[in-house]
């Protein structure tokens, strides 16, 4: 009798930091995947200090989670993250406005992705 209630305490446990897990990457993610939308906007309307800031403080934000956020999560699209955040910074560099856009769109969408790709949502169950 003993160990079905071990049982279920680890089963509650794991749960608990299932659905933890979940919120933080949405949490950990959304900041940046805004800040790159306004980059973006920003780019777009010759705004490039604003745009420049708000790209590097982006992927500042994606540096400090990268390692919780790698202990959880697939390595492919983090690879990808990490890529495109050379190319925005190159992109913005050199102040081109489509290029910078259109990488920090892609980026925007890749963070909200990992984010909702770990929260507690039917279809991420099925």
């Amino acid at each position: 009798m003993k160990r079905i209630w071990i049982g279920i305490g680890l089963l509650a446990a794991l749960l608990a930091v299932g659905l933890w897990l979940g919120e933080f990457m949405e949490d950990a993610h959304q900041p940046g995947a805004r800040d790159l939308n306004r980059a973006a906007q920003a780019a777009q309307e010759g705004n490039w200090d604003t745009a420049k800031a708000l790209a590097a403080r982006a992927g500042e934000i994606w540096q400090k989670k990268w390692r919780v956020t790698a202990a959880v999560a697939d390595h492919e699209p983090m690879d990808e993250i990490d890529a495109l955040f050379a190319e925005v910074m190159v992109y913005g560099r050199q102040e081109d406005t489509t290029q910078f856009s259109a990488a920090c769109a892609h980026l925007a969408s890749l963070l909200n992705a990992m984010g909702e790709s770990h929260g507690c949502y039917w279809w991420n169950v099925m």
